[in-house]
């Protein structure tokens, strides 16, 4: 196909093709060429683009949506987190009022912190239930046994147990850290994995906490379980101003899939993903849509950028989306909105694939306009064309105006070139008469002129002919130059002209060349050069 076009473009070229081709070339190509330009003018701003268009919108709705919940649920639980505070402070103080302590006496004093857990059991319960999350706890810097190797704490810790729907009104909560007493006395269960105490370094240091405001956690393993979690907490303060434990709320990988899953027209596998940069990389919290799709839990998340949107890998899974930093008062959290890679490739496989048809109907109904155009309107004119070469005289018009005019007064110059080329032939015939009646005549001339010069040879002194024929051998080569000039004909000023000399120049050897011929004048000695040149193209003759 390749060698044919550029044939047919050599032919074009040297100009071979014909002019109905030519024209379905010329004009396809042009049409074709206006397409590329189009598709692809469409395809920079988007309106074909699926990656830079649809996509990208659908990415960016989603990401908005979530960007907003997002906010929402984080400064409601901020807020939740604050009040919680407060509420603990006040139970705290109260209690070590109500028995005259201070809160260094609770250290090693079992019976007081379970009696200050049983007291501070309805404030967390109660939080729990009214603050978007899937767990709440109050940890305080204190400890049954303050003799272990590890530090620990005590408090309240208590989860959802078997979350299935984003309301959690009815779920029911297990103890997951905190006295037994406590379950035993409200109806509730351990969780699989119950302790007394907490033994954990996934919160700040509560002596260096910030004296206002909250803390949101990157995402970390909970603590003797499966499960990975985000954590939002404030500072505990005593009477002294000095930071005595927290209290917060948990959002579990289960929770924040059961409350953020994406609802998506486009996709049946775009996940949202809470993203925290720490220094082995990237960790963070997938977001499964409604139809259950969530990749697996890994350690760690490759970013990186995909032309306009970051490619994210997670193990052997890759991703594509968008992200967006969401700064909280100093609080920061990453927002990834993605879906698969191979889905990715596919829709955008699927969209060039939509354009390459676009182009290819595009360019095959350009041709079949072509080849209307030419049968409508370069057919009647090669039929003209024809007509003329064959000098029809009964011209069939063509439908077109302009052509039939002009095919009409190149019939008419044909005719009229006609006329003048028949008359061009009479007149040649004329000269051709003219001249045959002048050569006859140059030979008759010539006959007369050699007989006149045999007759002259009889008149002339023999002698001082064959002087002449022995003076020309010892001619110079100048002299024989300007001999020759004059059997020419050439007169004295024209043989000045074409020998460069001046006119003394030229008697001189005038002078010269009659002493050596034996002449007295230019007329003799035109009359022995006759005589010369009769003898040398025929001999003597009569």
């Amino acid at each position: 196909m390749k060698l044919q076009y550029k044939q047919i473009y050599e032919k074009i070229k040297t100009g071979s093709v014909s002019l109905r081709r030519r024209f379905v070339l010329y004009v396809t190509s042009a049409i074709v060429t206006s397409v590329v330009l189009l598709l692809l003018l469409l395809s920079l701003f988007g309106v074909l683009n699926p990656v830079n268009s649809r996509i990208d919108a659908h990415l960016d709705n989603q990401l908005d949506n979530h960007v907003v919940q997002m906010e929402r649920d984080v400064d409601k639980l901020a807020a939740y987190s604050l009040s919680f505070s407060e509420q603990m402070e006040a139970v705290i103080e109260d209690y070590l009022t109500e028995h005259d302590l201070s809160f260094g006496d609770l250290t090693n004093d079992i019976d007081a912190l379970t009696a200050l857990q049983v007291k501070a059991f309805g404030t967390v319960y109660t939080n729990i239930r009214i603050a978007p999350c899937s767990g709440a706890f109050y940890i305080l810097n204190t400890t049954v046994n303050n003799t272990l190797d590890s530090p620990r704490y005590n408090g309240i810790y208590i989860k959802f147990a078997n979350l299935y729907a984003e309301s959690t009104i009815n779920t029911k909560v297990a103890l997951f850290r905190g006295s037994s007493e406590i379950a035993r006395n409200n109806d509730i269960n351990l969780y699989s994995t119950w302790q007394n105490e907490m033994q954990t370094d996934v919160f700040a240091d509560m002596s260096v906490f910030a004296e206002n405001g909250y803390v949101l956690s990157s995402v970390t393993k909970i603590p003797d379980t499966w499960e990975r979690a985000r954590y939002i907490y404030s500072p505990i303060y005593g009477k002294d101003g000095q930071a005595i434990g927290i209290c917060g709320f948990e959002m579990s990988d289960l929770y924040l899939q059961l409350s953020y899953s994406t609802a998506d027209t486009e996709s049946s596998q775009t996940i949202c993903a809470l993203i925290d940069k720490t220094e082995q990389g990237y960790v963070g919290q997938f977001i499964s849509n409604r139809s259950g799709y969530v990749p697996p839990v890994c350690e760690s998340i490759t970013v990186k950028e995909h032309g306009s949107f970051y490619e994210y890998q997670c193990g052997e899974y890759e991703y594509i989306g968008k992200s967006k930093d969401v700064d909280i008062d100093g609080n920061t959290i990453t927002i990834a909105m993605m879906f698969p890679k191979q889905q990715y490739e596919s829709i955008v496989r699927d969209g060039q694939f939509k354009n390459v048809a676009i182009f290819f109907i595009i360019a095959a109904v350009a041709i079949c306009a072509c080849l209307w155009l030419s049968k409508k309107y370069i057919t009647p004119i090669r039929k003209s064309i024809t007509q003329i070469k064959t000098n029809k005289t009964d011209f069939t018009p063509s439908g077109i105006t302009e052509i039939d005019d002009l095919f009409a007064f190149l019939a008419e110059q044909d005719r009229q070139n006609e006329a003048v080329l028949a008359e061009m032939e009479s007149q040649k015939a004329e000269m051709q008469t003219t001249l045959d009646q002048m050569s006859s005549e140059h030979s008759q001339a010539k006959q007369e002129i050699t007989r006149l010069a045999y007759s002259r040879k009889n008149e002339v002194d023999q002698d001082d002919y064959e002087q002449f024929l022995l003076g020309i051998k010892s001619l110079t080569p100048m002299e024989r130059t300007v001999f020759n000039h004059y059997l020419e004909g050439k007169k004295v000023k024209e043989i000045m002209e074409l020998v460069g000399f001046k006119e003394s120049t030229i008697r001189f050897h005038n002078r010269n060349i009659y002493s050596k011929l034996g002449v007295n004048s230019l007329k003799q000695l035109l009359r022995f050069a006759a005589i010369m040149k009769r003898d040398e193209e025929g001999g003597d003759k009569k």
